[in-house]
């Protein structure tokens, strides 16, 4: 059985002012697909190719070493549905992205190149102590994801497609076959929708636009 995990309680009661930091480091999307369990890596690397509107394909990585590679294992690789207001938002960086072709990162620095893990650490920084959680690290964000959608009622096996995670508990290759996926996906949708779906008011702050930071 997957269990919640720690310390996900102090980031879930601290989402708005850690949003409303995110915006106002032009990070505010790239936050909120942590919540959707992808790693730092896997959403630096994702390409607008990879994004269809509602959800996305999760297929590679951004590696520390500046290396497109693939995933961190064979379970890694999924789709991952989105809530609309996600969905909106990356609909609405691309149209003002100057690098939107299928293989332009979607995040990515000023002239359309992949983002160093260093520089996003540095900004990341910034915004978590502006959000008074100065110990949060990145990937902590996966370790809530995986506490909401337990708290949701997936099943072990859906849980493991959504967030891609090899868990020794779940037969092999149930990871891939979900009996009902879209019923799976909708309960993704709505679970992690709770949580970014009810901060999108703050979109209408102070929002610096993503890549403004990264040259």
């Amino acid at each position: 059985m997957l269990r919640s995990p720690r310390g996900s309680d102090p980031v879930r009661g601290r989402k708005d002012k850690l949003f409303a930091a995110a915006a106002e480091e032009g990070l505010r999307e790239f936050v909120e697909l942590g919540f959707y369990g992808l790693r730092k890596g896997e959403i630096l690397g994702l390409t607008w190719g990879d994004f269809d509107g509602k959800s996305l394909d999760v297929n590679k990585q951004w590696r520390t070493d500046g290396v497109v590679a693939n995933t961190k294992t064979t379970a890694s690789v999924r789709v991952v549905p989105l809530h609309p207001t996600t969905a909106k938002a990356l609909v609405a960086l691309k149209l003002k992205s100057g690098h939107s072709a299928p293989t332009d990162p979607i995040f990515s620095t000023a002239s359309g190149r992949h983002i160093l893990h260093s520089n996003m650490h540095r900004s990341w920084n910034r915004l978590r102590e502006a959000a008074g959680l100065p110990d949060l690290h990145f990937h902590d964000l996966r370790h809530v994801a995986a506490s909401i959608l337990h708290a949701s009622g997936l099943t072990d096996a859906e849980l493991a497609a959504a967030g891609g995670w090899a868990n020794a508990d779940v037969p092999k290759g149930m990871y891939t076959h979900v009996p009902d996926r879209e019923q799976a996906d909708e309960r993704v949708r709505e679970a992690i929708g709770a949580v970014v779906g009810s901060t999108e008011p703050s979109r209408a702050g102070r929002e610096r636009p993503f890549g403004a930071a990264f040259r």
